[in-house]
């Protein structure tokens, strides 16, 4: 598994107070003989070191580019990164 670093600065991001590192996570998979990417988010809080991974949420790099941006826009913090994630993918 590979990760792709990628944060926003405090001014961008909806809670000033707050700042939450992401990254996209990259998996080399295969499914019957077929190689691609998986891609997933990780959100950490440097202050208290949480965090939280949600894995193979796509198999699309601009989608998942996407929900990484959606994310970091919101300010989704490690707790609640499951549940937005799921609630984008009943979309």
């Amino acid at each position: 598994m590979r990760t792709m670093e990628w944060t926003r600065k405090k001014e961008e991001i909806s809670t000033p107070e707050r700042q939450w590192n992401y990254a996209l996570l990259v998996e080399d998979i295969e499914v019957d003989g077929f190689h691609c990417e998986s891609y997933g988010i990780l959100a950490c809080d440097p202050d208290s070191g949480e965090e939280a991974a949600v894995r193979h949420i796509t198999v699309n790099g601009t989608e998942a580019l996407a929900l990484l941006n959606t994310v970091a826009r919101l300010a989704v913090s490690p707790a609640t990164l499951r549940d937005v994630v799921e609630d984008y993918l009943g979309q």
